[in-house]
C-alpha cells in the first residue's frame, strides 16, 4: 500500500461499515506478534454497561478463538495498590474472564499480578474487588510474590542490563499458562522525572510481573530510570505473544498519575486529574492497542487543557512504542490496521491524534 500524508490519510478515514484501515509507521519483522502480513485488528467500544462493553471489544478485535478447551489462560490487570482510578476496573475484568470462560472453563483462569508497594497484593485485589469476581466467575486469584520467580535475561536486551527475577509459571523455557492477556488501566505517568515512560498501558504493564524489590526486581538496577519506556518494552519479551490485550479507558487519567501527589514523589503536583472517556480498547498486538491509548491520552488532554509534553510529538516517536516496535513486539510499520468501533462518536478526533 502506498504510504500517504496525515492530510490525505484524513481525507480518505471516511469509515464504511464502521471500520478504518489505518496505515502505521516504522518496520515490523515477518516473526512479529501478528506476522507481517496477516494485518491486525482492533475494537474501540463506548458504552455504559462495562461488562458487555469488554465483550464486544473483544469479539471486534478478532475475539479468542486461540483458546481451546482445556487451555490454562493467565489474566493480568494493572493493579497499582489502593489509589482510586489508578487499577484495573473489576467490572473489565470480570468481562474478560466471562469472554474466556466461553472458550475455557473457569477453573483454568488464574488473575495474576504484583503490587507496586511492595505490600502483599492480595489485601489490594480484594479491596478492588478481584477476588469478589473471582470468586463469582469461578476464576483463581494469584498475588505472584507469593510464587517462586526464576531469572530470565534476553539477548535482545539493550536498556536492561541486568537479570531479572520473573514469576516461574511465565517462564518462557516451561510456561505453566497457555494464553496470557493483559488487561491495563490507561493512565499518565509522572511518578519518575525525566523518565520516557509517560503513559501506562499494554507495554508497561509488564513492570508489574517483577517482583517489587530485592535483586532482578522492578526497583533494582534504576529500571525506573530516564529508560523507563525503553526498559517496559524489553520486558515484553517476557511473553512474546499476547493472545489479547484489552484497555480499561473508562476512567483515564490525565494528569498527577499514577498516584497523584499521594506519596509525594516524582513530578506529581496534585490530586489526580481524570476524565470519563468510557471507552474499552482491544487488540492482539500490544503496539497497535497502546497507540490508540496514547491517542485517547492526546485527544482527551487537548479538549481538557491538560498539557503535556507528549502532545507536542507523534505517538510513534514514544519511547515505550518505538521500542517494542524495534523488538517485533507488535505492528507499527506502514501497513494496514483495521479498526472496528461502535458508539465512538468522536472516533475521527481520536484517530486524529493518532499521528
Amino acid at each position: 500500500m502506498p504510504k500517504v500524508n496525515r492530510r490525505e490519510f484524513l481525507k480518505l478515514a471516511t469509515v464504511t461499515a464502521g471500520s478504518l484501515y489505518l496505515p502505521l509507521v516504522s518496520s515490523c519483522g515477518a516473526d512479529s506478534e501478528q506476522g507481517a502480513t496477516a494485518g491486525v485488528t482492533a475494537g474501540v467500544v463506548r458504552g455504559e454497561d462495562i461488562i458487555p462493553t469488554v465483550r464486544r471489544a473483544i469479539e471486534l478485535a478478532s475475539g479468542l478463538d486461540d483458546i481451546k478447551g482445556g487451555d490454562r489462560v493467565v489474566i493480568k490487570p494493572n493493579l497499582t495498590g489502593p489509589v482510586p482510578n489508578a487499577y484495573t476496573k473489576a467490572e473489565v475484568l470480570q468481562g474478560v474472564i466471562q469472554a474466556v470462560a466461553q472458550r475455557t472453563e473457569a477453573k483454568h483462569i488464574t488473575l495474576a499480578e504484583c503490587s507496586a508497594l511492595g505490600l502483599p497484593t492480595e489485601p489490594f485485589a480484594e479491596q478492588a474487588g478481584y477476588l469478589a469476581v473471582c470468586q463469582e466467575e469461578g476464576a483463581n486469584f494469584l498475588g505472584w510474590e507469593t510464587g517462586e520467580y526464576v531469572g530470565f535475561h534476553d539477548p535482545d536486551w539493550k536498556y536492561i542490563t541486568e537479570e531479572k527475577r520473573i514469576p516461574r509459571s511465565l517462564d518462557p523455557n516451561a510456561p505453566e499458562y497457555d494464553h496470557f492477556i493483559n488487561v491495563p488501566i490507561l493512565k499518565n505517568h509522572e511518578d519518575v522525572p525525566e523518565s520516557n515512560a509517560v503513559f501506562t498501558a499494554c507495554i508497561k504493564s509488564f513492570v508489574g510481573i517483577l517482583p517489587f524489590d530485592g535483586e532482578g526486581s522492578r526497583s533494582n538496577k534504576n529500571i525506573h530510570d530516564e529508560y523507563l519506556g525503553f526498559q517496559a518494552a524489553e520486558l515484553g519479551r517476557i511473553v512474546p505473544r499476547i493472545t489479547m490485550n484489552v484497555i480499561d479507558a473508562t476512567t483515564i487519567v490525565l494528569k498527577n498519575g499514577p498516584a497523584g501527589a499521594l506519596f509525594g514523589s516524582g513530578t506529581q503536583d496534585g490530586p489526580m486529574v481524570t476524565y470519563n472517556a468510557g471507552l474499552i480498547l482491544a487488540s492482539r498486538d500490544r503496539v497497535v492497542c497502546d497507540s490508540l491509548g496514547l491517542a485517547v491520552l492526546r485527544r482527551y488532554a487537548r479538549e481538557n487543557g491538560v498539557y503535556r509534553p507528549y502532545l507536542d510529538r507523534s505517538v510513534r516517536q514514544d519511547g515505550q512504542i518505538s521500542r517494542a516496535a524495534e523488538l517485533n513486539l507488535g505492528v507499527a510499520d506502514p501497513g494496514l490496521v483495521r479498526i472496528y468501533h461502535e458508539n465512538v462518536d468522536d472516533f475521527d478526533e481520536i484517530v486524529a491524534e493518532w499521528s
